[in-house]
């Protein structure tokens, strides 16, 4: 058990580098703390594994415009009609290339100009 609880923070501790390297999605709140949305995780085995076609979209979202990460957060965890749901629930379904969401991210890139 004790092995599993080190692990389990050793993985913590990890998170804001693997944030940095662009492998996790992770944005700084107002008062300077990381933030990791869960939607970005399945459980396997009891640990938390990182979706890989999430983070792939999440790569290119536009995160060189006026949208902060806490924004783009939210935008991969809003339901959209067009995507029978959110563009992570999405992305992890399908792919991150699927054609859908690929219309779904033209008009956020549209609008982040």
């Amino acid at each position: 058990m004790a092995d599993r609880a080190g692990e389990e923070v050793a993985d913590r501790r990890g998170r804001p580098q693997r944030a940095k390297q662009h492998r996790l999605v992770a944005f700084h709140t107002d008062d300077g703390q990381w933030a990791f949305p869960a939607w970005q995780f399945t459980r396997a085995a009891g640990r938390l594994i990182p979706r890989s076609e999430v983070l792939t979209l999440w790569r290119r979202l536009p995160h060189d415009s006026f949208l902060t990460g806490a924004d783009l957060a939210a935008w991969m965890n809003t339901a959209f009609v067009a995507l029978d749901g959110t563009p992570a629930a999405r992305a992890h379904a399908a792919g991150a290339d699927d054609a859908l969401l690929g219309q779904a991210l033209s008009r956020l890139l549209w609008r982040a100009v």
